[in-house]
């Protein structure tokens, strides 16, 4: 994981306004069980990129894992609105 993170952060200084390199970074996080930087990737390519698949539903994800109700229900919908996200995506993202 430590490898797929630092070439991810890698992508990001070569093509720093592609947020799906920050948002991967998050799903990576979130395998590491790093939870914390997991929401900081994901909330860095929302607030650059809202329409971001990955983003989207790694921070509906959180937010439903750690029972954040509130801003679970403002992502939800958004969410299902633009898709399910590509690429390797964590477990908790599925749903």
């Amino acid at each position: 994981y430590s490898a797929a993170l630092s070439t991810l952060g890698r992508l990001q200084e070569v093509e720093p306004q592609n947020q799906t390199w920050k948002a991967e970074m998050g799903v990576v996080s979130m395998y590491m069980n790093n939870l914390d930087d997991s929401f900081i990737f994901f909330h860095e390519a929302y607030s650059k990129d809202s329409n971001n698949r990955t983003a989207l539903w790694g921070l509906k994800a959180l937010y439903k894992k750690f029972n954040y109700n509130g801003k679970l229900r403002s992502f939800v919908a958004k969410a299902k609105s633009v898709g399910r996200p590509d690429g390797i995506i964590h477990p908790w993202m599925e749903n």
